[in-house]
């Protein structure tokens, strides 16, 4: 999975945009047409977002963010507390301490500038757990000094972070997404069009009604999980969601019509 340096993401706080006849949500572009994770609710109540797959996702499937290219499950103990953090040229604040929006920390093989912009990372553990920040970009692995680098975010820390603090990198739901599947497991949407490598943004629907791939057969009405391979599967436990799904324990919606097993059924999704 990659990156473009095409993809751009906005930290405004809108309402819902009044554009929804301007847009056509099966459109497939080579270069953005819109910051990634924008959306909008159209008239029916259906909400939709704007999206990159490096990869490309056809029509009808189930996608999630991948963390191989834009996250980091758990970095443990790997922050440069403020007194031997880097300082920011311009900055008279260190990484990592009260009021600063930069933290350093060391991880290998980061090679790309801004794969992590438009996400979120975690205080997992340690001095500032609990606060959730937006990344604004990063460095790559090298710069500011050898093993670190630097994530720029939009807000201020709260908290200086110390050298035993966890962190964690989620990618913004809609950068980078795969098929879902065991793996990818958090499903963001449902591809409205088919993505390609060359046409790689497109539009997801995350609320409404909408046609997806089908796992096995659906009773109407019938809460529906993750299935393989992009597929939306019934819920296996239809009273209790703690048991919902024999594959995926997410529920994504609920079942509008059922079009057989392997073919296209309509979901009401309630992702968002």
């Amino acid at each position: 999975m990659a990156n473009s340096s095409l993809r751009y993401f906005s930290n405004s706080k809108v309402g819902t945009p009044q554009v929804a006849g301007e847009v056509n949500v099966l459109d497939v572009h080579a270069a953005p047409k819109f910051a990634v994770g924008w959306g909008f609710k159209d008239a029916d109540g259906r909400q939709f977002r704007y999206g990159y797959s490096s990869a490309g996702v056809a029509a009808g499937t189930g996608v999630a963010p991948t963390f191989a290219s834009a996250g980091v499950t758990l970095i443990s103990n790997a922050v440069i507390a403020p007194a031997s953090a880097t300082a920011v040229a311009g900055e008279k604040i260190q990484p990592g301490d009260v009021g600063s929006r930069y933290i350093q920390f060391t991880k290998a093989s980061v090679t790309s500038v801004d794969i992590y912009k438009g996400g979120y990372v975690i205080i997992s553990d340690g001095s500032g757990q609990g606060y959730t920040l937006r990344i604004k970009g990063n460095t790559i692995t090298g710069n500011p000094v050898s093993g670190d680098l630097r994530l720029e975010l939009y807000e201020p820390l709260k908290y200086a972070l110390v050298a035993t603090t966890d962190i964690i990198i989620v990618p913004n739901l809609w950068n980078d997404v795969v098929v879902a599947d065991g793996t990818n497991a958090a499903v963001s949407g449902v591809a409205m069009g088919t993505t390609t490598s060359s046409l790689p943004f497109g539009w997801f629907c995350t609320h409404g009604q909408v046609g997806c791939k089908q796992d096995g057969a659906w009773t109407v009405g019938a809460p529906l999980v993750r299935g393989a391979d992009g597929f939306i599967m019934m819920g296996a436990g239809l009273t209790n969601p703690v048991q919902l799904g024999t594959t995926g324990g997410q529920v994504v919606g609920y079942a509008i019509a059922d079009g057989g097993d392997n073919k296209m059924g309509v979901a009401y999704l309630t992702i968002e």
